[in-house]
């Protein structure tokens, strides 16, 4: 998953993983729209991609994702993630597989 989303993002993006099974990506100079957009074609190919475990075993994988933007410079990093973990919630709770933007 890692190298797909290094294909998937651009250099300027930040990739990292954060909490055991979540990603976390900061896309410069890119709305929550736009944001929206860019998950929601990772998340089309996630679903149409092969993976396997170390069994060789077929997996399906899918995900929920949750986006906010900051506004301005004066967002923490802490209060952005609170608002992407908290649409990331929304998302799970309306059935998962799916990407949904902040509220602010």
């Amino acid at each position: 998953m890692g190298e797909l989303l290094k294909q998937t993002f651009r250099r300027e993006d930040i990739i990292a993983q954060w909490d055991g099974g979540e990603f976390v990506i900061g896309m410069y100079g890119t709305n929550s729209a736009d944001g929206l957009k860019r998950v929601s074609e990772l998340l089309t190919t996630v679903k149409q991609e092969e993976f396997s475990d170390r069994h060789c075993t077929s997996l399906q994988v899918t995900f929920s994702a949750g986006v906010a933007q900051a506004l301005d410079g004066s967002v923490e990093l802490q209060a952005l993630y609170q608002q992407a973990d908290t649409a990331l919630h929304q998302a799970k709770a309306q059935g998962r597989n799916r990407v949904v933007i902040a509220e602010v």
